[in-house]
């Protein structure tokens, strides 16, 4: 099966990469990756998302320009396409869920491998990709009636949005569990979701993958007596 751990080498190579604008030699990684039987879960998670992370935090500090950052987030999507292109899809549970960054949040590569992380546990999962109105998220929740509604936010300046979301999806959907999770929560996310019912703060895409597996149970929880 190969190993399962991304060593430092292999991340400072990828990333080195990654803020040079070098798509083709990031490709290369992931495919040697890949043949080891590195999953994508592995991939997304300790390769694409911690660089991301780190330039994001580099691009905070202006240590690098708001264009590289928008270059490294335009190629590891491409590259998350081209990978997720090539997986397969896993068998149908039957379950719907809609996976969007909130109102103003500019970044979408978050709610882009939730989604996919979903697609690979046999969800029909709808990603609706950056900035989705509170509006029109409330909407389109009515329309689909999914079984979730999964929320990402990479920039902590949106917190208050992400609150608002989160109250009016309780107030419209009473029953529906929510999930949210993004770089801006990484310090805060269990504080910031306590008191709003049916909400579960995501921390990386293994706690994802724990929490759709046992999601029959969590559905369970949230009915009411």
């Amino acid at each position: 099966m190969g190993s399962t751990t991304i060593n430092e080498e292999q991340y400072t190579q990828y990333f080195n990469n990654l803020i040079k604008g070098r798509r083709i030699p990031c490709y290369n990684i992931i495919k040697e990756l890949i043949a080891k039987s590195f999953n994508i879960k592995t991939l997304y998670q300790d390769l694409m998302q911690r660089s991301l992370y780190v330039i994001g935090q580099l691009w905070e500090y202006n240590k690098i320009t708001v264009a590289t950052e928008h270059m490294a987030t335009l190629i590891t999507e491409s590259l998350m396409n081209q990978i997720s292109a090539q997986s397969p899809i896993g068998q149908s549970v039957n379950k719907t869920a809609i996976i969007t960054s909130v109102e103003d949040e500019p970044h979408q590569i978050g709610s882009k491998m939730v989604a996919d992380i979903l697609e690979l546990n046999g969800w029909n999962a709808i990603c609706l990709g950056a900035n989705t109105p509170i509006e029109e998220l409330i909407n389109f929740t009515k329309e689909i009636k999914p079984d979730l509604v999964g929320l990402s936010m990479s920039v902590y300046f949106h917190m208050e949005t992400l609150k608002k979301t989160l109250q009016l999806l309780n107030e419209n959907f009473k029953e529906m569990p929510l999930i949210v999770g993004g770089q801006a929560l990484r310090q805060s996310g269990d504080s910031i979701i306590r008191g709003t019912e049916n909400s579960t703060y995501i921390p990386n895409l293994g706690a994802l993958e724990d929490y759709i597996k046992n999601f029959q149970q969590v559905r369970e929880k949230v009915k009411p007596t």
